[in-house]
C-alpha cells in the first residue's frame, strides 16, 4: 500500500509500539515521517524511512490515531552561580 501524506502507521516489535505520521513520500524509495510515539525517539522528530519499511507497518484508523504531540513544557534554566547559605572565604 502506497503511503499517503497525513496517514498514521504503527510498528510493533519486541513488545514495543511505534507510531509515525506520513509527511510525504520522497524520491529514491524513501518516506519522510514524523514520530508520534516511539521508544528512544523524540516526538515530533522527522525521519526518513525506506518505503519498504513503511509498507510493512499497519495503517492506523484515523479515529484511533492520537493528535499531534503537545509542545513540551518550557522549564526556565537557572544561570549564574549557585547560592549557598555558607559564607565564602
Amino acid at each position: 500500500m502506497e503511503p499517503k501524506s497525513g496517514e498514521v502507521r504503527r510498528r510493533r516489535a519486541l513488545g514495543t509500539e511505534a507510531l509515525y505520521r506520513i509527511i510525504e513520500p520522497l524520491d529514491g524509495g524513501l518516506v519522510l515521517v514524523e514520530v508520534i510515539r516511539a521508544p528512544g525517539l523524540e516526538p515530533g522528530a522527522a525521519l526518513r524511512l525506506t518505503a519498504d519499511a513503511v509498507a510493512g507497518m499497519e495503517v492506523v484508523d484515523p479515529a484511533e490515531a492520537p493528535a499531534a504531540p503537545p509542545e513540551p513544557a518550557r522549564v526556565p534554566r537557572v544561570t549564574g552561580e549557585a547560592q549557598t547559605s555558607a559564607p565564602r572565604r
